[in-house]
C-alpha cells in the first residue's frame, strides 16, 4: 500500500508529489506527477500504486524509490600502521595535530540504506 511518508516516483521516472491516500473511491492516492517539461499534472493511483486496473504495468505506475543523500567527508589519512578519520569540513581535518599522509576530500552520493 502506499505510504504517505515515503518517497514514490512513477514507474517511467518522473517525480511524484502525493497529497492523499484516504479519497473516496477505488482510486485512493491522488497526487501529482511533474513530467520532463516541469509541468505538474494530477493523477490518481489506487492503494497499491497502480494507475490502471489492468494486468500490466503502466508508465504512470507508483515506484518506491530511497531518500538520496549527497554529503561532502573530509578523511585524514595517516601512515600504513594507523588509520583515517572522517570529518565533515576541511577546517576540522586540519584542527588534528598528528602529521598526515593526505587529507582526501570525497563527495557521497548515496541512498538511504545502502550498503547495510
Amino acid at each position: 500500500m502506499i505510504n504517505m511518508y515515503k518517497e514514490y516516483t512513477t514507474r517511467d521516472g518522473w517525480e511524484v508529489e502525493i497529497y492523499t491516500v484516504k479519497a473516496p473511491g477505488k482510486k485512493s492516492v491522488v497526487g501529482a506527477i511533474k513530467n520532463p517539461k516541469g509541468i505538474w499534472l494530477n493523477k490518481a493511483w489506487n492503494k497499491n500504486g497502480r494507475f490502471t486496473s489492468n494486468v500490466q504495468e503502466n508508465g504512470f505506475d507508483l515506484v518506491y524509490t530511497q531518500k538520496r543523500h549527497k554529503i561532502t567527508i573530509w578523511v585524514n589519512v595517516y601512515d600504513i600502521d594507523s588509520f583515517g578519520f572522517v570529518y565533515h569540513s576541511k577546517l576540522s581535518a586540519d584542527s588534528v595535530g598528528k602529521p598526515r599522509l593526505a587529507c582526501v576530500k570525497m563527495d557521497l552520493d548515496f541512498e538511504e540504506g545502502e550498503g547495510l
